[in-house]
């Protein structure tokens, strides 16, 4: 398995080259009516509140499905109030299931209200017979680099399905938001609190479960279990009486028979 690479992020003045002249520019950029290359804005980035800039690092442990070499990966990122405006990193060439980007993206955000998406493909060879093939996600609420005063670095675990939780490795992000806040900033819930009140709510449950449990009374039962071996007792003294007058009644006319059976020899003899 490929090492994974140490990771940097760009936000921090012993990589970038000038990073205060690029934050500067970065915010410059976000406050002014045109882009970085003298371009006009369009309408989205006119309803727009702010930026959301992404520098992707890499991503480490994810599924690799190519079975003849190491498969190409790219990442593609949007957001959730926007899923129609997507941008993409560029293809890592043999990325394999560590794949190093290294490159920023920006996006424009409508509201604070939506997430980042994040999604890992990869790239198809042959793309008129089999599509890119997604390897995993991950959602990253802008509430919560709000909270952070609009920058966050951390490495996010991706998932294979949105049914439910499948690990499918990690990708490390450096995220940074220019643009208006709102007042008041809605706490994203973190999987650990789901999972502790999932944990809450299984305990409660059981203890429902156990209330309804109902355990025999000793005394009680050991009177049940008194009458039923004097029933069956009965019902065996019974049968042995039962059975005693059958062999008495037996015996009586085996002892019948017998008898008219010498009587009818004696007849026979006094007739010859």
């Amino acid at each position: 398995m490929d090492s994974p690479q140490s990771v940097v992020s760009p936000f921090k003045n012993s990589v970038a080259a000038e990073p205060e002249k690029q934050k500067t520019e970065f915010f410059s950029r976000n406050s002014g009516g045109l882009l970085s290359n003298g371009s006009e804005v369009n309408k989205k980035e006119e309803n727009s509140i702010g930026v959301l800039e992404v520098y992707v690092h890499q991503a480490r442990d994810i599924h690799n499905i190519c079975i003849y070499h190491k498969q190409d990966v790219y990442a593609k990122l949007c957001l959730t109030s926007d899923p129609e405006s997507t941008v993409s990193t560029k293809i890592i060439n043999g990325g394999g299931r560590n794949p190093v980007f290294n490159d920023n993206l920006r996006l424009n955000v409508r509201t604070v209200d939506s997430s980042l998406k994040i999604e890992i493909f990869m790239m198809s060879r042959v793309r008129n017979y089999l599509e890119d093939q997604l390897l995993g996600f991950a959602l990253v609420p802008l509430s919560e680099v709000l909270l952070k005063n609009g920058k966050l670095e951390k490495e996010f675990s991706l998932s294979s399905t949105d049914l439910f939780h499948s690990p499918a490795g990690f990708v490390q992000l450096s995220l940074a938001y220019a643009g208006l806040s709102p007042e008041v900033i809605a706490i994203p819930a973190m999987p650990r609190d789901v999972a502790a009140d999932e944990t809450v709510k299984d305990s409660e449950t059981s203890e429902c479960e156990l209330e309804k449990i109902e355990f025999p009374d000793p005394i009680i039962a050991n009177e049940n279990q008194m009458m039923v071996s004097e029933y069956i007792g009965i019902q065996c003294s019974n049968l042995d009486s039962e059975s005693s007058e059958s062999l008495g009644t037996s015996d009586a006319e085996s002892q019948i028979s017998s008898d008219m059976g010498a009587r009818l020899m004696e007849s026979f003899s006094t007739a010859t």
